[in-house]
């Protein structure tokens, strides 16, 4: 299966939800487009997965979003410290990710976060 043939039937069944979900509306916006072409050409296939690169800001396709992404990270770190059941379930979803190897920690040494960010 080629990269290009896992995006049509991903770009398929993503056309196939908006349509249903919005009547009229483009499935793809030009920036999704970009980002689809771009990474048409990036994805690799490693030990039998596809992997893809993030697009960073310095790719010059997606906003800067870190204040949202902040704001909501502080939102949801005060709601585990409050609510013990939410904390519980977030991580014993994040402990299946990680066993499934779908995500990995970041070593130590190459976390970027800010002091007041971590833990």
């Amino acid at each position: 299966m080629s990269p290009s043939s896992i995006i049509r039937a991903l770009e398929q069944d993503f056309k196939n939800n908006k349509t249903e979900t919005f009547p009229g509306e483009k499935a793809f916006s030009q920036e999704d487009q970009k980002v689809l072409k771009i990474d048409e050409k990036r994805m690799e296939l490693d030990c039998g997965h596809y992997t893809l690169p993030l697009p960073f800001r310095d790719d010059d396709i997606v906003p800067d979003n870190t204040p949202l992404v902040l704001t909501s990270a502080n939102l949801q770190k005060r709601r585990m410290i409050n609510d013990s059941k939410f904390r519980e379930h977030c991580v014993e979803s994040m402990d299946k990710i990680l066993d499934s190897c779908y995500a990995a920690k970041v070593p130590e040494e190459q976390d970027q976060a800010p002091e007041d960010q971590k833990k």
